[in-house]
């Protein structure tokens, strides 16, 4: 092999290894990304007690504090659950916020929109036609 061979062999394999490299640098940050979301504690316009008008629910309701959820799930019975992690999304308008807590079957989510309109408004990613309005 001549001189010219072995620098560009060298050459070749250095190449290779930056390119490995940088692409294990971008797989790293795909997949440990939150996709911008931040995590913090409970905005303060969010915190309070909820309600809808919508009848079936009724006797249900859900408090929002800085470190417990408490969930009012009818006939006077409630959960009361510590937060573990906010996850708190930006959308240009309404908050995507992603409380985690655990019960006793494993670790839980409760998904919703808040949206500062009239003085504040909760709807759940599966019913976003449910408005839910601060009562106190």
């Amino acid at each position: 092999m001549t001189g010219n061979e072995n620098g560009l062999r060298r050459r070749l394999r250095w190449l290779w290894i930056v390119v490995l490299s940088l692409f294990a640098v971008v797989a790293v940050n795909a997949f440990s990304s939150d996709n911008g979301n931040q995590h913090g504690p409970i905005p303060d316009e969010v915190l309070g007690t909820w309600t809808t008008t919508e009848s079936r629910y009724a006797d249900r309701a859900f408090d929002i504090q800085k470190e417990t959820l408490v969930l009012f799930i009818g006939d006077g019975d409630s959960t009361v659950h510590a937060i573990e992690d906010v996850e708190i999304e930006d959308l240009g308008g309404p908050l995507l916020l992603t409380v985690h807590y655990s019960d006793e079957e494993g670790p839980n989510k409760f998904a919703f929109y808040y949206d500062p309109v009239d003085g504040g408004l909760i709807r759940f990613k599966n019913q976003r036609h449910m408005k839910w309005n601060r009562s106190s």
